[in-house]
C-alpha cells in the first residue's frame, strides 16, 4: 500500500482533478496509479517513436549493417513489442497479489508505471547514444 501513497503524493492535480469523483479511497488509488502509469506509457511512446526515427536515418545512412537479418529499425521493434508483452503479463501477474480485491487494479498500474519508467531510461540511454554517433 505504500507505493501507491507515494504515488499519490506526486501526482499532479490533473490526475487529482481526473479522480475527484471516485466512489471510494480504493477507486480514487486505483484511478490515479492508472493515470500515472498512462502518463509513463505516453513518455515510453514519444521515446520510442523519437529513437525510431533517428534509427530509420541510420538504416538509410548504413543499410550494411544487419545483425540476424534485421536492421536497427526492425530490432527496436522487436525490443519494443517484447517489453509490451513482458509489462502485460508481468504486471497481471504483480495485480493477482489482490486478486479480486480492490487493489488488483492499483498494484497492476503500480506495476506499469514503475516499468515504463525503467523502459523509458533504456529508450532515453539509446537517444543519447544515437545522438552522439
Amino acid at each position: 500500500m505504500l507505493p501507491i501513497l507515494a504515488l499519490l503524493l506526486v501526482a499532479g492535480s490533473a490526475v487529482a482533478d481526473d479522480c475527484r469523483e471516485m466512489p471510494s479511497t480504493s477507486a480514487t488509488q486505483n484511478c490515479r496509479a492508472s493515470a500515472l502509469a498512462d502518463a509513463e506509457q505516453k513518455k515510453v511512446d514519444a521515446a520510442y517513436k523519437k529513437l525510431l526515427g533517428l534509427l530509420e536515418a541510420k538504416d538509410r545512412k548504413w543499410p550494411q549493417y544487419v545483425i540476424a537479418d534485421r536492421h536497427y529499425v526492425q530490432t527496436l521493434e522487436a525490443s519494443q513489442a517484447a517489453w509490451a508483452a513482458y509489462i502485460d503479463v508481468q504486471c497481471e501477474l504483480e495485480g493477482m497479489e489482490f486478486l479480486g480485491g480492490t487493489g488488483q487494479d492499483g498494484r497492476a498500474a503500480e506495476c506499469v508505471e514503475r516499468l515504463s519508467r525503467t523502459r523509458l531510461g533504456q529508450l532515453t540511454e539509446m537517444l543519447r547514444e544515437c545522438d552522439g554517433n
